[in-house]
């Protein structure tokens, strides 16, 4: 699960596609809220070398562009 904003309106459940997927549904919004200048702030769900490597795109593989975050807090290191 990655944080992401996009510039426009995003819902649970909607589609993520990423450019590595050759235009097929990747990954898909978890949760989304509106950032209060017409986007959403969201987490996303997909895999780890799209979010590495790839454009990722809402609702269609021409869709509006997310722009990953950093998340809020430090993660553990693995053991």
């Amino acid at each position: 699960m990655f944080r992401a904003s996009v510039a426009a309106s995003a819902q649970a459940g909607g589609a993520l596609y990423a450019s590595d997927h050759n235009g097929q549904e990747s990954g898909m919004v978890a949760l989304a809220a509106p950032d209060g200048q017409g986007g959403s702030e969201i987490l996303a769900v997909l895999q780890i070398q799209s979010h590495a490597t790839a454009e990722v795109r809402l609702g269609s593989a021409d869709g509006p562009l997310l722009q990953f975050a950093s998340l809020p807090y430090a993660l553990p290191e693995p053991v």
